[in-house]
């Protein structure tokens, strides 16, 4: 995926590679000797397109990364993790990167609502990251599923 920075210079090299096309295809329609205002309309009209191309597709991926940052918070505060702010500014800031190296370290697991604030929570964990409520776990109890694998 591409970086806003990097979609952007791209847009621009495109619009500069775009732009003498369309001017001496306007300068080929047929007038001599005089000045032509529709390669000039027309080079206008084709930038001020590409500029609203371009201003929409990084709003849109400036978005989606804020979306993701915004997700990847909340999917480690519920998984227990110490520090899901610090996972979001990555994501957002670094990009693709950092949202991988979320994805293999975050800790595995279903993820459950808490029996006593209701809010999202491991299942595996002995208390919820959210109120502090010890869960069955902590008591003894053993988990409806082995924690981990079992190799015969």
């Amino acid at each position: 995926m591409l970086r806003p920075k990097t979609f952007l210079l791209a847009s621009f090299v495109l619009l500069l590679v775009i732009a003498p096309v369309c001017a001496a295809e306007d300068d080929d329609s047929g007038t001599s000797g005089g000045t032509s205002t529709t390669g000039t309309s027309s080079f206008l009209l084709i930038s001020l397109l590409v500029l609203i191309v371009i201003v929409v597709a990084v709003l849109a991926l400036s978005a989606l990364w804020i979306v993701l940052g915004i997700w990847v918070a909340f999917d480690a505060k519920n998984r227990g993790m110490s520090s899901p702010v610090l996972w979001a500014l990555l994501v957002i800031f670094l990009g693709l990167i950092p949202l991988i190296i979320y994805m293999l370290l975050r800790p595995p697991g279903d993820v459950v609502p808490c029996g006593h604030c209701g809010k999202k929570r491991r299942q595996t964990l002995p208390s919820c990251p959210h109120c502090n409520a010890p869960t069955q776990f902590a008591y003894g109890a053993l988990p409806p599923y082995p924690l981990y694998p079992t190799y015969r």
